[in-house]
């Protein structure tokens, strides 16, 4: 299943928000996906919006916690989060609804982790890169087995889940064609 194609390369909202004089640069634009996410019991699991920002360099995903607060503001229970351990790690199961695709986020092998992205706060122990809502690392990727086509030329991207047979055979084929 194509679940982006073609997708040109941009800014994320908050990072527009933020560092309006760096979104406009080259540099600052990147893969980035409108997805939904939806936790197994936080808000009674209904989907939130957010913008992920695909990150082959990474090796774990992230969720930023500011983005958490504000989805808390936004229905008013500021004292409410999802399942979070001391070490940062996320404990509850969540799904992340790309494309049309829903898949889970994350397991007991690959912990989400809950990450800061503003420099000095003590909420969490670990600092996100970006200002995304969302950093989908490796780790997402290879527990998915998606095919990832960036086209720097264009600044665009395509994602390929390779969820049925004729969807593995398009996979094959790209890569076929890629290999000398």
């Amino acid at each position: 299943m194509l679940i982006q194609s073609d997708e040109t390369f941009r800014v994320a909202g908050y990072h527009r928000l933020r560092a309006p004089q760096d979104a406009s640069e080259d540099l600052a634009q990147g893969p980035i996906v409108n997805v939904e996410i939806e936790f197994e019991q936080w808000l009674g699991g209904q989907p939130l919006k957010a913008e992920a920002f695909l990150d082959i360099g990474a090796d774990n995903t992230m969720i930023s916690s500011r983005w958490i607060r504000e989805q808390a503001e936004r229905v008013s229970i500021s004292t409410d989060t999802p399942k979070i351990g001391p070490d940062g790690l996320l404990i509850e199961q969540i799904h992340l609804t790309i494309g049309g695709l829903r898949l889970p986020l994350g397991d007991f092998d690959r912990p989400i982790v809950v990450a800061e992205q503003e420099a000095g706060s003590s909420e969490v122990p670990i600092r996100m890169p970006g200002l995304e809502d969302l950093l989908l690392g490796r780790d997402f990727i290879t527990q998915h087995g998606l095919l990832v086509v960036f086209d720097g030329a264009r600044q665009a991207f395509s994602i390929l889940a390779p969820v049925d047979p004729a969807n593995r055979q398009r996979r094959d084929r790209v890569l076929a064609s890629l290999i000398l």
